[in-house]
């Protein structure tokens, strides 16, 4: 597993600083504060206490509880140097994207839930030609993309979309902007999937999640430019699905 990381939002990066190749260890979670803070470690017990009670039983470091910072993964081993939670991303999926050419294997992004970051995420990777699946059902971003594409081009029901989400996302003024931002970016996302066709959903409500395989595999067997035609039959018996297997065979005789 690779994970990358904002640079800036690390805690105690200036420890790492110049490390190219070379190796630093990193205190627990109530060393880390104290010296992000600034204060003895005795100090730092009394600011987060509740939490220093809590995360300081483990000796790793556990993610920090500050929405600004988080303490480091002892297997984090690249970082992206931005300023902000989700400037990673853009290098994040480019990475995915490189890695799986030179692999030569696909890639699909599955949406559970998320925030505005996952927005973003999708936003990139359709942008980018990766196929995305939603799980309808599973609230936060998710569901409220979904709702979207199924209203896209239809007035009335953008406006009752509109009128539902933003009361869950506009909770006070200061929410106003991103609540902007998330629309630009749906109908940005809107704008691909009617070209390009890159997402799908399904509701788990709906179906077991058993199915969550087929779902997966029919969102990079659609893909053209991920899957020829001999290798959406070959990963259909790979995984072992007659009817998908069928309707592979069906489109290649016509």
């Amino acid at each position: 597993m690779v994970g990358i990381s904002t640079w800036a939002s690390v805690m105690g990066k200036d420890r790492l600083e110049g490390c190219y190749g070379g190796t630093r260890e990193m205190g627990a979670f109530r060393e880390a504060l104290a010296h992000f803070l600034g204060v003895p470690t005795a100090t730092a017990s009394s600011v987060l206490p509740s939490a220093i009670e809590r995360i300081t039983k483990v000796d790793t470091p556990q993610p920090c509880v500050c929405a600004l910072h988080a303490t480091l993964s002892p297997t984090v081993t690249k970082f992206d140097n931005n300023t902000r939670w989700g400037g990673e991303i853009p290098m994040r999926v480019m990475l995915e994207k490189l890695y799986c050419e030179r692999r030569r294997v696909p890639r699909v992004l599955l949406v559970v839930n998320g925030g505005p970051g996952t927005l973003q995420t999708v936003r990139e990777s359709v942008m980018g030609g990766c196929p995305v699946v939603l799980v309808s059902d599973s609230g936060g971003i998710a569901t409220c993309l979904a709702d979207f594409l199924k209203a896209a081009g239809k007035e009335s029901a953008l406006q009752s979309w509109k009128k539902k989400y933003e009361a869950e996302y506009v909770k006070k003024k200061d929410d106003r902007p991103k609540w902007d931002k998330i629309q630009r970016a749906m109908q940005e996302i809107a704008a691909v999937q009617e070209k390009e066709k890159k997402i799908s959903s399904f509701a788990l409500s709906e179906t077991s999640t058993a199915a969550l395989d087929l779902h997966v595999l029919n969102a990079v067997i659609n893909d053209d430019t991920q899957c020829r035609a001999g290798t959406r039959l070959q990963l259909a018996v790979q995984w072992n699905r007659k009817e998908v297997v069928q309707s592979v065979m069906l489109n290649l005789r016509t």
